[in-house]
């Protein structure tokens, strides 16, 4: 079964202030292959990543934390040996 990925991220300000210093950014996974009512239930949900930054992020420097997760995600897509305990 293929499963069709798609990653969203938004900003998070804990504080209901945009004054403060820190916010926070989570990554999620949602799996597009899951029928509708399914792929939005939170144990189809992967957090991915959790950023938190002093700075708004932009695309000059989210790629320093997207480069690892893009590399474990190529390297799943060409798969890994796993052992079963059983």
């Amino acid at each position: 079964m293929k499963c069709s990925l798609g990653l969203g991220i938004d900003g998070v300000y804990l504080y209901s202030s945009k004054n403060l210093c820190w916010s926070t950014w989570p990554m999620i996974s949602l799996c597009y292959s899951l029928p509708p009512w399914l792929m939005t239930k939170r144990n189809f949900i992967m957090l991915l990543l959790l950023i938190l930054s002093k700075k708004s992020l932009c695309s000059a420097n989210i790629d320093v934390y997207l480069t690892p997760l893009i590399q474990e995600l190529q390297e799943l897509w060409e798969g890994v040996h796993a052992h079963d305990v059983l």
